[in-house]
């Protein structure tokens, strides 16, 4: 057993290292983020009580509604509390209220947002419910569901929520409007000017694409608006035959992203290639730029299902000691520390596994070479990184023995054999990049 085997068991976290499938693992970590927006919430509740915050009268009566909710829909609360929007909101409220900032200096990162989470479950859970919320800036969010559009509304403005049989009824002042919760754009007269919906990919269990809740990711992120039906289409037929190839061909990926990514953020880029990142503060997002074809969002998603999953077992077991930005990164132009470092070398080691594996379904000589080179470069990059951990002396007893995991799984990647030409290719991208790196930054 590990020193934190009251967390995990040792053979969860050496699957967890060494690549291999363990869905007993990926529940462990669903359950423990679970475990953590619960008591976000709860913490919520009390240090609004504790620190008298004018919204604290708001903030429980919200939370009796929610256990109300929870009472005769537990899934619908379970799912609405687990969303990833919902564990970035309550992780930058509890920042503004521990630093003791007034509720007007913290734009929609309110407390009393609470009561949007009750009123998402009843939606989802067919719960007749009744809410007070109040609108952020023009528009007011229902995380997961969807955010109604109001014509002139400022921050903070009173909002009856009622649902009822699929729908939920706003009254604002003395108008009263009714709107269907459905993905579709309704567009309707009166104060509330549209809905937006959550709308869904097919892919794994059905992935939420959200371009509607003001705390789906980052606030310094590119992220896009509401994407218009066209691209939506675009998205959706990508996603159709990104499933159909993990399904045939990465069959344990595909695995990993059912279980842990369950909300997908669409960014804007100047780039030409796909530019996509996740945070510890959402687990199970992902943000993206529309990937042009379904092999770059398979080993996209590959790449940022492993950032999910070590983010969410290092808030269980500490692998890394802080430490400041020194190590070159064969995928960054900028130094990195320590965790930095791990998490593009565990990240890689994924794209690299992909590639091992989809080297060998392409059919055109052209996508093959291309395979075939991706796998050499990030294979060697991810060696030389593992290798440069485990030197570094800034690694954990647990943080050593997952680092050794992972060097074992990329000396077997690495006796893999590779055509001449594409090894040639992966060795001149790698030297071109070092030096450009070492022009820009000096010796590592």
């Amino acid at each position: 057993m590990t020193p934190a085997a009251h967390l995990m068991p040792s053979r969860m976290f050496d699957a967890l290292s060494r690549d291999e499938s363990d869905t007993e693992a990926l529940s462990l970590l669903q359950r423990s983020q679970y475990s953590k927006h619960l008591l976000l919430l709860r913490t919520l509740l009390e240090e609004t009580r504790r620190r008298g915050h004018p919204q604290a009268s708001a903030v429980s009566d919200a939370y009796v509604l929610l256990t109300e909710v929870q009472k005769r829909a537990p899934a619908a609360v379970e799912s609405v509390i687990r969303y990833p929007a919902v564990g970035a909101w309550a992780l930058r409220v509890l920042w503004h209220l521990l630093n003791g900032h007034p509720p007007e200096a913290c734009g929609a990162a309110q407390p009393r947002r609470l009561a949007a989470l009750a009123v998402s479950a009843a939606v989802r859970g067919g719960v007749e419910l009744t809410a007070r919320m109040w609108t952020e800036g023009a528009s007011l969010s229902l995380p997961s569901v969807g955010r109604a559009i109001f014509q002139g509304a400022g921050e903070g403005t009173p909002v009856r929520a009622r649902v009822r049989d699929g729908s939920v009824e706003f009254t604002v002042g003395r108008e009263r409007v009714t709107v269907p919760t459905g993905a579709r754009p309704v567009r309707l007269s009166s104060s509330l000017s549209g809905w937006e919906g959550v709308r869904m990919l097919p892919l794994g269990r059905g992935l939420r694409i959200d371009d509607t809740d003001p705390f789906r990711f980052l606030p310094g992120a590119r992220q896009r608006g509401r994407l218009p039906e066209a691209e939506m289409t675009r998205w959706q037929r990508t996603a159709v035959e990104a499933r159909q190839l993990l399904a045939e061909r990465h069959h344990a990926l595909g695995t990993e992203v059912d279980e842990l990514i369950s909300m997908l953020v669409p960014l804007a880029t100047r780039r030409r290639s796909v530019v996509s990142a996740s945070t510890r503060a959402a687990f199970g997002c992902v943000a993206l730029s529309r990937p042009p074809d379904a092999v770059i969002m398979a080993v996209t998603l590959a790449h940022e299902v492993r950032h999910v999953k070590l983010a969410a077992l290092m808030d269980l077991v500490p692998l890394v000691e802080s430490a400041p930005p020194r190590y070159y990164a064969p995928w960054r132009d900028d130094p990195r520390p320590p965790l930095g470092l791990l998490h593009g070398t565990y990240a890689f080691t994924g794209v690299a596994a992909f590639w091992s594996r989809q080297r060998h379904a392409e059919t055109s000589p052209r996508a093959a070479l291309k395979a075939h080179t991706e796998f050499a470069r990030w294979r060697q990059a991810a060696m030389e990184t593992v290798q440069l951990l485990a030197e570094g002396g800034h690694l954990t007893p647990l943080g050593r023995g997952f680092v050794a995991g992972l060097a074992g799984t990329l000396r077997e990647l690495c006796e893999q054999s590779v055509p001449s030409e594409a090894l040639a290719r992966a060795r001149r991208a790698a030297a071109l990049h070092r030096a450009r790196w070492r022009e820009r930054n000096g010796a590592a």
